[in-house]
């Protein structure tokens, strides 16, 4: 007996998809570094294959050098929606301390980034000086989840994770707009 891998996905429906994007796109509400309807497309279905609405996915996802960033809070909302918790144990400028429990898991993960594994990784800048804190917390949840081999964002990376800038809303750290690599066609 065969079975056949089963997808939720559903098909894309090109013409109706990308005329969606341009209109997207022609609101002005889409960020200024996503730059033509293909682009703004991409990350739709990147975010579709994660579970995220399109303007979840439009607000949350960064394609940097061909690799996809998700910013860690909506990484870490993919965990707790398959059934996963986290708690904080330790959130500090110096230190933040995840405890990762589901189902799947044998035993909680517990994973620490400190400012000392920061300095070590050479990470810096202004929002490393400005807000230690949040970004701390960013790098525990992605390190963590990566430690467990959470399957749903396998292959993703956080904000700054592969050389773009980062922003921080809040205590949440998203990916600021990159300089786009094609020519700006909106009309």
């Amino acid at each position: 007996m065969t079975t056949a891998l089963q997808t939720t996905t559903p098909p894309v429906q090109w013409d109706a998809e990308l005329r969606g994007a341009q209109y997207l796109l022609k609101s002005g509400l889409v960020p200024a570094d996503i730059k033509t309807p293909e682009a703004a497309l991409f990350i739709i279905l990147t975010g579709r294959d994660l579970g995220m609405s399109p303007v979840q996915s439009l607000r949350s996802i960064r394609v940097i050098k061909g690799k996809v960033e998700v910013a860690a809070d909506a990484q870490l909302g993919k965990f707790h929606t398959s059934g996963g918790r986290s708690r904080f144990l330790t959130l500090t400028n110096d230190a933040a301390k995840l405890e990762l429990s589901a189902p799947w898991l044998t035993a909680p993960h517990v994973e620490t980034f400190t400012i000392e594994d920061a300095r070590l990784a050479q990470l810096g800048g202004d929002n490393w000086k400005k807000y230690p804190k949040a970004m701390l917390r960013s790098r525990a949840i992605t390190a963590g989840l990566k430690s467990i081999g959470f399957d749903a964002t396998a292959g993703v990376y956080a904000p700054g994770e592969i050389g773009g800038e980062v922003q921080v809303i809040g205590d949440e750290v998203v990916a600021a707009e990159v300089q786009a690599t094609t020519s700006d066609t909106r009309e």
